[in-house]
């Protein structure tokens, strides 16, 4: 494993587009969108200029449009950023009615205990409704000690910065 990656992409990620009309990545720099209407359309696209495609397609797969989501990325670099205070951000625009499903699964998983085991990361913001925050912090320059606190954003405010 490499030391500076943040896991893999993987079942981890595309398990969020079960939730998601459209995912936005904005790291590095780097803005991504993903989504079936961007997949779908970028392959209609290629079928309109190929006779090829489209038969090909015709021949091989039940699926009017068989093409993965997370194979066909948009660069939205130059659209402006909402939030310029963390490295990467992650949004989720989630499909109807799914909210309380998805903040119920969220809150579930991601805790204190899940931040510690995430070397690389120290900040954890989850805006929705229940606005939850998460931060990690050493108490010694070794990084032996480690201290995790948490906040409900809806009932606090954030005031998390120990000058990590």
């Amino acid at each position: 494993m490499q030391q500076n990656k943040i896991g893999q992409k993987g079942l981890g990620f595309r398990s969020i587009l079960s939730w998601a009309d459209e995912v936005i990545i904005n790291s590095g720099g780097t803005k991504l969108a993903f989504s079936k209407t961007i997949a779908k359309a970028f392959l209609q696209n290629l079928i309109s200029e190929s006779d090829k495609v489209a038969k090909f397609i015709k021949q091989k797969s039940k699926s009017k449009f068989p093409i993965a989501t997370l194979r066909i990325p948009k660069l939205l670099n130059g659209i402006e950023n909402q939030d310029n205070s963390f490295n990467t951000t992650i949004t989720i625009k989630l499909k109807e009615n799914i909210l309380d499903e998805v903040q119920s699964q969220i809150l579930s998983i991601i805790n204190k205990e899940t931040l510690i085991f995430l070397n690389h990361i120290e900040v954890i913001e989850i805006e929705s409704p229940q606005k939850y925050y998460l931060q990690k912090y050493y108490k010694n320059k070794d990084k032996s000690l480690v201290t995790v606190e948490s906040l409900n954003l809806k009932d606090e405010p954030k005031n998390l910065n120990h000058g990590v």
